[in-house]
């Protein structure tokens, strides 16, 4: 049986096991948005209820973490709602908390560590990486980046960029917010020299790069040793010069890199220790591959749809 842990609305997800239904392959999908009971953990069980079936989840012999994860247990999400409960005194939310976090940490490790479990795809001690520690990862196995820094007065920004053009993007995970019907998200953007005015003397620190001026953007999908790659046109247009999700409307084509590429992204996935994960790289003015980042559970439905890859058939045969 094949375990899958997402959420529900991941829409790679969903195709992934539209497939594995085609290949008639038995599997639980488990949502961490949905409802779950533990009911036991021992050496040789991890049983858990969903809509009063019992799963022993050791049983699974092929494992893929897309994103979210079961167990999201704290205190005020279901389907234990303690922080409600008005006789428990806030001081003891944080040690229950770290109760459940310890509880999580265990069974993921007993999942991605079990001898039955012959195929593992992703994983949740790995599900986002440091991005200051891939650039240096990037360049050891020969990869070009951007120049990068971190600044926390104007000053500093200042000396850093000089005469450079440069951006500035989340070190960790962009913000997501939803309100009144509206969806807000942080996106990278360009340091301007009217911004650089307003910017105050003292600043939080910040992750900077010098902006690249692209031929075109790269994304591309890595799934155990191989690489789909596709090329997204988005310096034509204005909003998506500096990120192409700003951009509407732009096209993606099937793309060959260089064997001399794959073989350094292949390289630098084995360092990171992960066996699937989304790449942005760029192609500059004089045809020089730049590596961006990589993100461990990325989308991968839109590109693979466009270029005819069928990458969610693929990843349901690895699996």
């Amino acid at each position: 049986m094949i375990l899958i842990i997402s959420q529900n609305s991941d829409l790679a997800t969903t195709q992934v096991i539209s497939w594995l239904t085609y290949f008639k392959k038995e599997f639980i999908r488990l949502n961490g948005d949905e409802n779950y009971r533990i009911q036991e953990v021992t050496e040789d069980k991890l049983m858990v209820e969903k809509n009063g079936k019992i799963i022993n989840l050791v049983e699974c012999d092929s494992y893929w973490y897309r994103r979210n994860g079961i167990f999201n247990l704290h205190l005020g999400s279901n389907p234990i709602k303690l922080s409600n409960d008005k006789n428990i005194p806030r001081c003891f939310i944080p040690p229950i908390n770290s109760e459940f976090e310890v509880l999580r940490n265990h069974i993921y490790r007993k999942l991605e560590n079990q001898v039955n479990c012959k195929k593992r795809m992703g994983s949740y001690f790995i599900r986002s990486v440091n991005k200051l520690d891939v650039i240096n990862h990037a360049k050891s196995v020969g990869l070009k980046v951007p120049f990068t820094a971190i600044v926390s007065t104007k000053e500093n920004l200042t000396y850093v960029i000089k005469e450079k053009k440069a951006i500035t993007k989340a070190a960790s995970e962009s913000i997501y917010n939803s309100e009144k019907n509206r969806f807000y998200t942080s996106y990278t953007s360009r340091i301007s020299s009217a911004s650089q005015e307003e910017i105050p003397e003292i600043f939080m620190a910040s992750f900077i790069q010098e902006e690249i001026k692209k031929k075109y953007e790269i994304r591309i999908f890595y799934l155990k040793g191989k690489t789909y790659s596709s090329v997204i046109f988005s310096q034509n247009n204005e909003d998506g010069m500096i990120d192409c999700r700003r951009a509407l409307d732009f096209r993606y084509l099937p793309y060959k890199l260089p064997t001399e590429i794959r073989v350094k992204i292949n390289k630098l996935m084995k360092k990171l220790q992960l066996n699937t994960g989304s790449i942005d790289m760029i192609v500059d003015q004089n045809n020089q591959y730049i590596f961006l980042e990589v993100n461990p559970v990325g989308q991968f439905v839109a590109y693979g749809e466009f270029c005819n890859y069928y990458l969610d058939r693929e990843l349901a045969k690895t699996l």
